[in-house]
């Protein structure tokens, strides 16, 4: 590893990126470190001051914000897949942890999956259902499970809260 503190994802469109969410794929397990995704223009502007202080110590300061609401209760969701064992660990333990807490946040549990319109048929059978609607892969190489069968027990899990 590189050693880095903060890692600072740059668009490659001009887009809004106030909807996006950044997310991990299933791979990331190992990343320990705060991500931020920024504009296009702002990563030109980003990286022009860098350029332009080659000759000088330069530090940059990262800030996460957050809303804060009326009824001063925290939203918090928490993404995972029903494929990772890490995850579903997580989730059984915190019980203990936030129901001292539970009054004062907005818990909400999503699963991740991905849509995949333009995938060939075979990927599409394999990984997705409702035509490359929602996907998702396998998170364990060991386990033999399709994509398609994650979202299904993502669907069922579900169900069941």
């Amino acid at each position: 590893m590189g050693g880095g503190a903060l890692a600072i994802i740059i668009d490659t469109l001009e887009e809004d990126i106030s909807d996006i969410i950044l997310s991990d794929d299933g791979t990331g397990a190992g990343i320990r470190i705060p991500a931020m995704l920024i504009s296009k223009s702002d990563g030109e502007a980003l990286i022009n001051y860098i350029i332009g202080t080659q000759d000088k110590e330069t530090a940059l300061t990262a800030e996460f914000l957050m809303e804060v609401r009326n009824d001063n209760k925290v939203e918090a969701s928490l993404w995972y897949s029903s494929s990772d064992d890490r995850s579903l660990d997580f989730i059984k333990n915190m019980a203990d942890y936030i129901e001292p807490i539970i009054s004062s946040v907005n818990f909400e549990p999503k699963f991740v999956t991905w849509a995949c319109p333009h995938c060939d048929w075979s990927s599409k059978r394999t990984n997705c259902v409702s035509d490359g609607k929602y996907c998702a892969m396998q998170h364990d190489a060991n386990v033999d499970i399709d994509g398609k069968d994650v979202v299904m027990e993502n669907l069922r899990q579900h169900c069941i809260y």
